[in-house]
């Protein structure tokens, strides 16, 4: 190891751990510490004296390899200049009372911001070998190049065997298998399809990316050829990869969708696919092939080696060699990033996030380690602590847990991808069964939870709530779904207090409908759909940027507006176009919250709309509507008063039964 002199210095193994009463440890934009009264004392007696300035690291790093990897981050981070001494301090992993690495800060007495004053500039880890006389002291592992390698075979058996951190299944008894199912021959090298016909067994189910180029599917004229088996070798890469594990783990039978649903057959596809929830739910365990960008690259291959530092280490009279390894700056902002994957392929896709969220158990083959989750904890390959999932979507019954999860999960299934753009409803089907099964546990009768193009019967105000973070976007060049679906919308979604307590409507349902591709599909691909709301609308009168105002008994309100429409957000007020589009926009008000002192009024929220045609006949004599976009109203805190105001008056107006109808389609 080449080390300065300065490093040689630090005892890596008791650095002292930042994490104290007197330091603030602050998650935002980057990590930062920070003291309640600002006292830079008791910031810097936190941390270790490390270098004097940026100039005395960078010099150093020339021929210290720590020194070097620290200066890296820094660079990795251009927005910030540095400024000031560097310090360094330790941290603990909560799963593992022990020193897990350490973070260099920089304290920059000078900088006016709180928030600037102290600010990690890189982070590090600790790994050794499972040999290393340190292993019963330091958490995380070196891992082999090779997942073939025997010792990632025993690590992926201790994981799904009968551990007390595993969450195995309510019987001991296989499931019902898929309709179709690979059967793997013995010794694992070849496979057929075959129909389950009921029966029961244990069976992998794989998570993976297609690509553009795949070649071997089911189809109506390779079904025989499937049935009558092929060899494992003539399969894409990821598919004989998948085959293999399942192979090692001692499983007969694996599901891969492209080979067991008949991709040529509508009917099939759209029957096969709605089971998505059993098929994933009931697997022994999902292999997801995250690191691969399609079916071609594999998940066995050497995996990524990260860039070690080797330090000595001396713990409880127990001296060896500990490998520091960078942790991204990314991974600083939050406490836990690593279960989201973003880095991997696999999670830019729409149909693997519910195929993550339906599975029991999946085994991630990542870039540079292989990782399990089991919807309430996750471990990883190359550390002995875990991680409780803090996006576990498993709530069940009518609570405001669920309806926070499955809104939160929206927002993150909205920034995938889709090959096939009619696939937005289809691809969240399977999570959709399973929370309409969740609801049924709870106060809902099954006839009262109904499932509309991405909403839900018994929250369906709150669900109109969500608005386009990008601001704008094009509609599908083919119908998708209504308007006032987030279904209808490319490119990410939030919504607007997906956690509140119970919403105070400002509006009335009437009705809702939606017509499907297959029937049967109840939570399927639509082909139509109509919203008959019953509220008041407001003409909007004036546009400041993104405000638009209208008026009531000579108030005026303004209301921040995400659009829907590109060309909405576009047009300019001044313009001859721009101001006859004003003319046909309206404001609806949808729903408000109360704030816990139970009178603070928070919102209300508004669907913009515009007119436009409709063909229900039943309806014919309601004008119709197509949504534009989303709003929230802005009030100076001295105008409270004349927002609770206009609550009430909306309020008193649906009491005495003056609402107006609309059909919004």
């Amino acid at each position: 190891m080449s080390l300065c002199d300065i490093c040689k210095s630090i005892d890596f193994a008791n650095i002292p751990n930042f994490f104290r009463p007197s330091i603030q440890v602050c998650y935002g934009q980057h990590l930062f510490f920070k003291t309640e009264n600002g006292d830079l004392d008791t910031l810097r007696n936190a941390f270790l004296p490390y270098h004097k300035n940026l100039e005395s690291l960078s010099s150093s790093a020339a021929w210290c390899d720590l020194c070097r990897a620290v200066l890296t981050s820094t660079s990795e981070q251009p927005e910030h200049d540095w400024i000031g001494e560097f310090l360094i301090g330790g941290f603990e992993n909560a799963s593992f009372a022990r020193l897990s690495g350490f973070v260099v800060a920089v304290l920059d007495s000078c900088a006016e911001d709180e928030f600037d004053r102290c600010m990690a500039a890189a982070a590090f880890g600790f790994h050794v070998n499972e040999e290393s006389p340190l292993a019963p002291m330091v958490q995380g592992r070196l891992v082999p190049l090779s997942p073939r390698d025997p010792a990632v075979l025993d690590k992926i058996r201790h994981w799904l065997g009968e551990e007390p951190l595993t969450l195995q299944r309510s019987s001991d008894s296989p499931c019902r298998l898929p309709t179709r199912i690979l059967e793997i021959f013995s010794g694992g090298g070849r496979v057929k399809v075959i129909d389950s016909e009921g029966k029961e067994g244990d069976y992998t189910a794989l998570s993976y990316c297609w690509g553009s180029s795949q070649t071997l599917m089911l189809k109506r004229d390779s079904f025989h050829s499937l049935r009558q088996g092929i060899n494992v070798q003539d399969l894409p890469q990821t598919f004989q990869d998948a085959v293999w594990v399942s192979n090692q783990l001692g499983i007969r039978y694996i599901w891969i969708d492209s080979l067991c649903i008949v991709q040529d057959d509508a009917d099939d596809w759209s029957r096969e696919s709605g089971k998505m929830s059993r098929v994933y739910g009931n697997s022994y365990v999902t292999i997801a092939a995250s690191r691969a960008r399609n079916a071609s690259e594999g998940i066995l291959g050497d995996r990524k080696s990260s860039s070690h530092v080797p330090l000595p280490f001396n713990v409880d009279g127990v001296k060896s060699t500990v490998f520091a390894f960078q942790i991204p700056a990314e991974h600083l902002v939050r406490k836990i990033i690593a279960e989201d994957m973003n880095d991997e392929p696999l999670s830019t896709r729409g149909w693997a996030m519910q195929e993550r969220l339906l599975s029991r158990r999946t085994l991630h083959f990542c870039q540079s380690r292989i990782c399990f989750d089991n919807g309430h904890l996750f471990l990883m390959e190359d550390t002995t602590g875990f991680w409780v999932l803090h996006w576990n979507s498993r709530a069940d019954g009518e609570s405001f847990e669920l309806w926070g999860s499955w809104y939160g999960i929206i927002e993150g299934y909205s920034r995938r991808d889709l090959t096939i753009p009619s696939d937005k409803l289809p691809a969240i089907a399977g999570h959709a069964a399973r929370v309409r099964e969740s609801l049924k546990l709870g106060q809902e009768s099954s006839r009262s939870v109904q499932y509309f193009a991405g909403l839900w019967s018994t929250d369906f105000i709150r669900g109109l709530c969500w608005y386009l973070e990008t601001g704008m976007t094009t509609r599908p060049q083919h119908y998708r779904a209504p308007t006032w679906s987030w279904a209808c919308a490319d490119g990410p979604i939030n919504y607007s207090y997906s956690n509140w307590p119970p919403i105070e409507t400002l509006t009335e349902v009437e009705k809702i409908h939606v017509e499907l591709l297959n029937p049967e599909s109840i939570f399927g691909q639509a082909t139509a759909g109509w919203l008959h709301l019953k509220g008041l609308k407001y003409q909007a009168q004036e546009r400041k940027f993104d405000f638009l105002m209208f008026h009531k008994d000579d108030m005026e309100y303004s209301v921040g507006v995400q659009w829907d429409l590109e060309s909405f957000c576009c047009n300019s007020e001044e313009s001859q176009s721009g101001k006859m589009a004003l003319k046909k926009l309206f404001l609806v008000p949808l729903c408000c919250g109360k704030l816990r002192d139970g009178n603070t009024v928070d919102g209300p929220f508004f669907l913009i709309i515009k007119p436009a045609s409709h063909d229900v006949e039943l309806l014919s004599h309601i004008p119709g509507y197509e949504r534009v976009g989303f709003g929230h109203s802005i009030c100076p805190d001295e105008d409270k008063d004349s927002l609770r105001q206009f609550v009430q008056d909306v309020k008193a107006t649906k009491e005495r039964g003056e609402f107006e109808s609309m059909v919004i389609i």
